[in-house]
């Protein structure tokens, strides 16, 4: 209804000549077009657009009758089946023609039901729901999923609404033979010979534990402690802060916004047929695999003096209390991401993929598996971090003792090492303000919620460590904490006021970058010099271990210690001109010559 139906016709006289003529046309009775002027000399299209008297829900066919004008005598009538559709996905009928849908009532929203396409620059999605018979609008559309700007958009082609290759609901997931990728939201031809990431993946674990040791980044010296926080609250908002499409530059920085956070950044296919499920549940695989190699050394040090001393020696306990801390939020946006459900015409479904409803099992096992993360990992972490001081004093009290928290101390003092005695809460204080953020910024409707959020809670954090003197022991380290809260207010500021945060998320990562350098540079020199020195001492003990396992009971003649490096040397018989050092672990005995 309300589309035109345009009908090919040429008037003839009774000697088969064309002849001009007046044009009637009717349906079942009821005269839609009367009137129309027929030069006689050539075919002419007549238009007729109301088909219909009344509203229809199917498929209904009319009789369209054309014939001469009614003075005209002997005429012969032309009948015209026609089959009219009800009005398509975002119309409505209104005075027997299909107009916007009610939902569709806004300023920048067009409706064509001759081209059969709705034009408009907003952000919602739109289509078909209970079975294609009604329309549902959502508002706003998921992340970077629809595509952004003017557009038309076919009525018969939907999923031209969303962007990189997706489509479904609320364009949550891929169209065929596309799979999601590592690193970002876009969907790619994938095949399965990527799996074998997985020992790239485990490489770069070890790699930046090696990193963190070799360069005393960790939580005891404080150095990043306002980058990482920095760059979480950031990804919080990537969306925002790095709207589609991210190319050039722009791009490097929001790499480096997601190697802190422990993110893929860089978009890679891993497996055909990955869908939002699994890559949530990916997620955790890099931070879940430290974790694990972390409980693993723990429990090992705990059984074994030799890795206990180890630890030790690599300042064990600070780097891993770094790698928690990195993955901390990880683990939040993604419990916060596969929990977030919106309602779409009634129903629930997941927020990352709106085809995915409350009847999934596969969502109510990522969630069970989320909850499971929350209450066992996250929780304990935060409540702890924030009480320490709290447990501390209490100490000497039944339930604490019977809690066994005192274990807990070496922990306490890494992460309250670099602040003062009343600001040992600030780590614990921020691990809230993190999950705050990230539900204000994952739940909201709007994403000016989580700008808002980021604003007011950056300035109040920056004017209590201003007015405070500061929340660390050192100078530099409490400059670092303004540098980064501060940077990170003007950039929630300025993209709210502005709309645009091209310009500002350059100049505010780039200054983080440089400042990320600075502290790696001046930690790096003084660490790689500590390493240098402990070369030698570092070769002997290797050298005593790998040799050890060579060493023969009856090759050994006399055992004497060198004190000034601890190792333990066997004079071998005069036959044999080989040495070899073992490492001394009992009272030294004088073996006779």
């Amino acid at each position: 209804p309300g589309q035109t139906i345009e009908v090919p016709v040429v008037t003839v006289g009774q000697e088969n000549g064309s002849v001009p003529a007046s044009v009637k046309a009717t349906i079942n009775g009821r005269v839609i077009g009367a009137g129309q002027k027929m030069s006689g000399k050539t075919c002419a299209n007549l238009g007729y657009t109301n088909l219909v008297s009344e509203n229809i829900t199917s498929p209904v066919t009319v009789n369209l009758t054309l014939g001469l004008s009614d003075y005209v005598t002997n005429s012969v009538s032309l009948n015209v089946m026609v089959t009219i559709y009800p009005c398509p996905i975002g119309f409505q009928m209104e005075a027997f023609s299909c107009e916007c849908d009610a939902q569709f009532r806004t300023t920048t929203v067009t409706c064509s039901i001759e081209y059969e396409n709705i034009t408009h620059s907003e952000s919602f999605w739109f289509g078909p729901v209970n079975n294609g018979t009604e329309m549902a609008l959502y508002d706003p559309c998921p992340f970077d999923y629809c595509v952004s700007g003017e557009r038309s958009i076919p009525v018969d082609e939907l999923d031209q609404q969303c962007s990189n290759n997706r489509s479904g609901t609320l364009c949550g997931q891929c169209r065929e033979n596309y799979s999601l990728v590592l690193g970002s939201s876009r969907c790619m031809e994938c095949s399965n010979n990527n799996i074998s990431l997985i020992l790239a993946f485990a490489v770069l674990g070890v790699v930046l534990v090696l990193l963190l040791a070799l360069c005393n980044l960790t939580v005891a010296k404080g150095t990043i402690n306002g980058l990482i926080f920095y760059a979480n609250i950031v990804q919080f908002n990537h969306a925002v802060f790095f709207p589609a499409p991210v190319e050039g530059y722009t791009y490097f920085l929001s790499v480096f916004i997601a190697w802190i956070n422990l993110d893929f950044g860089i978009e890679t296919c891993f497996f055909d047929g990955m869908n939002a499920l699994w890559n949530t549940g990916l997620q955790l695989a890099f931070p879940a695999s430290i974790i694990l190699v972390i409980i693993l050394f723990c429990y090992v040090a705990s059984k074994s003096s030799r890795v206990s001393r180890m630890v030790g020696y690599f300042n064990g306990t600070a780097v891993i209390a770094t790698l928690l801390l990195l993955s901390y939020s990880k683990a939040i946006v993604t419990v916060v991401a596969s929990l977030a459900v919106v309602r779409v015409d009634g129903t629930l479904v997941w927020w990352l993929d709106g085809n995915v409803d409350s009847s999934s099992v596969g969502w109510a096992l990522l969630i069970l598996l989320m909850c499971l993360l929350f209450l066992t990992v996250i929780l304990p972490f935060t409540v702890t971090l924030v009480f320490m001081q709290a447990f501390q004093r209490l100490s000497h009290r039944r339930i604490v003792r019977w809690m066994k928290l005192n274990r807990l101390q070496p922990w306490y003092d890494v992460f309250a090492n670099p602040y003062k005695t009343e600001f040992y809460f600030w780590t614990g204080l921020l691990l809230l303000v993190r999950i705050c953020l990230c539900f204000a910024t994952n739940f909201s409707t709007r994403l000016e919620v989580g700008l808002y959020s980021v604003t007011v809670v950056t300035a109040s954090l920056l004017s209590v460590a201003w007015f405070r003197g500061g929340v660390y022991k050192r100078w530099q380290l409490n400059a670092l904490e303004w540098f980064f809260l501060l940077n990170l207010c003007v950039l929630s500021a300025t993209t709210l006021l502005t709309g645009s945060p091209s310009v500002a998320i350059e100049l505010s990562v780039t200054a983080a970058l440089l400042c990320f350098f600075v502290v790696v540079m001046g930690q790096a020199f003084p660490s790689f010099y500590h390493w240098y020195q402990k070369v030698p001492q570092m070769k002997a003990f290797i050298h005593s271990k790998f040799l050890s396992f060579r060493a023969k009971p009856d090759d050994v003649t006399r055992m004497d210690v060198d004190l000034d490096t601890g190792l333990s040397y066997r004079i071998m018989d005069p036959g044999n001109v080989s040495t070899t050092f073992v490492e001394l672990r009992e009272s030294i005995l004088d073996y006779p010559l």
